[in-house]
């Protein structure tokens, strides 16, 4: 069982190389889903918006989280794994990471263990 939300403001205009930004988004969502608390309903959350010609693209869930006193500094490093999961090979986040700063961007992420994660990119 899941639910995805969209909330992405009218006449958004997003400055981006779009193969990068496809990725980005694409590895995020994967990532929600693969990362997926299997106690509960999955929850993503996309949000979308602009201010002042900055774009503000979040994704959340509900899933397992990232401990982040323990991994913060790690979190966007390659062949980084927070999670024991057979198909974790530790480039998603790097690579996003990569894409986002190459389109001028920014990327950060909020997480709790147990209650799920938020990555935003500001470009």
């Amino acid at each position: 069982d899941y639910s995805i939300t969209l909330d992405i403001e009218d006449q958004l205009k997003i400055d981006a190389f779009p193969a990068y930004l496809e990725s980005a988004l694409s590895n995020l969502i994967t990532n929600s889903i693969k990362y997926r608390d299997l106690n509960k309903s999955l929850s993503i959350i996309i949000t979308a918006t602009q201010d002042n010609g900055v774009c503000t693209i979040s994704v959340s869930d509900n899933g397992l989280g990232i401990d982040l006193s323990r991994h913060q500094d790690k979190i966007f490093g390659m062949y980084k794994t927070f999670h024991n999961h057979e198909n974790s090979n530790g480039l998603g986040l790097f690579m996003t990471k990569n894409q986002v700063e190459a389109m001028g961007g920014t990327i950060s992420v909020r997480s709790e263990v147990g209650i799920g994660s938020t990555f935003t990119i500001k470009i």
